[in-house]
């Protein structure tokens, strides 16, 4: 798992159980029965962070994996699986609030990829919604110029009373704006590094819908 500085960040994620694994079987079972599932279609359904906590910890036969789930996935004990993952989710991503789970029939429910150096074990998740808490990023200045910069390119509202303390956009188009030539802008852009190198890789590829959390004050 990446450290958990770079995973604060996505508010739902999507994860692909394969109904011919052993394990995500029984993921699949347990949540169709004791799970308060949201069903998108026949094969992806939504479920929330706390009721799968619940359904997950109050099932024998998954609960007796959260012990060594940490250590599955760190090599440390063999035996990954969809379970233990799910159990470092919990304990990572701290600002997740729902997983979508998508269905798969494939009868091919390897996650071993071979490179270079041998076999991994992967474990892939689509990040789907992120948050940005941009006053917990920046200095008192650097705000006040972020804010700014996105009155200026008519992302938040110019009238203060009519302004939200957030506003929600792709990530794409946010780096977009954020990279984009402004050479005889009187704004101070410093903040545009520190906000670009706390994005990782992960989300950028994924490139989600992204909350961003600002303030409002009378400019």
């Amino acid at each position: 798992m990446q450290e958990k500085s770079e995973l604060g960040i996505p508010t739902i994620i999507s994860y692909t159980l394969y109904r011919y694994d052993y394990f995500d079987n029984l993921i699949l079972s347990v949540l169709k029965k004791n799970g308060e599932c949201f069903w998108e279609n026949d094969n992806t359904f939504i479920i929330s962070m706390g009721d799968l906590i619940d359904v997950f910890r109050n099932d024998d036969r998954i609960s007796k994996e959260e012990n060594d789930a940490s250590d599955k996935m760190n090599g440390v004990l063999k035996g990954a699986n969809s379970i233990s993952f799910i159990f470092n989710i919990f304990n990572y991503l701290h600002n997740l609030q729902f997983i979508r789970f998508k269905i798969s029939k494939s009868k091919k429910t390897s996650r071993v990829v071979k490179n270079e150096t041998g076999s991994v074990l992967i474990f892939n998740y689509t990040i789907i919604e992120a948050i940005l808490n941009i006053p917990s990023l920046l200095t008192e200045n650097e705000l006040e110029n972020f804010n700014k910069f996105f009155i200026k390119n008519g992302i938040l509202n110019k009238y203060y009373l009519n302004r939200s303390n957030y506003f929600e956009i792709g990530l794409s188009e946010f780096m977009e704006i954020l990279l984009k030539e402004e050479s005889s802008s009187d704004i101070d852009l410093g903040f545009i590094d520190k906000i670009i190198k706390i994005i990782p890789d992960k989300i950028e590829k994924d490139d989600p819908m992204v909350i961003i959390l600002t303030d409002y004050p009378n400019y």
